[in-house]
């Protein structure tokens, strides 16, 4: 007598296309996250030489920002114009804000108004 043939279930991969779908759409909730925030590199900076100076034990730790801004601090003293610019650190990293506002002093040319002055120059300056 023969037996009778094995019936072969099919695989059943239904939830592997729920599964796929779920990640794939986790996956971009996070891309959309990391898009919309404010990076604040001085702070990370900051950040990592706190964490070299108590992790590796260092004497002192300076982040790359720091250091620049005593650079532009020793080239603006160099130049004398430490009272008209003042050096300063924020979210933006560096910036050089004037210390003195200044008033009553003209308006810096537009490039409007250096077209006659450079008529080679002009479509570099657009």
């Amino acid at each position: 007598m023969a037996l009778p043939p094995k019936e072969f279930e099919e695989d059943k991969e239904d939830w592997l296309t729920t599964y796929a779908d779920a990640i794939t759409l986790l996956m971009a909730f996070f891309v959309m996250l990391l898009s919309f925030t404010k990076y604040d590199i001085p702070a990370l900076e900051e950040a990592a030489a706190a964490f070299k100076v108590t992790i590796g034990k260092q004497d002192q730790a300076t982040s790359p920002i720091q250091l620049l801004k005593l650079d532009v601090e020793d080239v603006v003293y160099n130049m004398q114009a430490d009272q008209v610019v003042k050096v300063e650190k924020d979210d933006k990293g560096v910036v050089m804000p004037p210390a003195i506002a200044p008033i009553g002093l003209p308006r810096p040319p537009t490039i409007a108004a250096l077209k006659p002055l450079r008529p080679s120059m002009t479509p570099t300056l657009v």
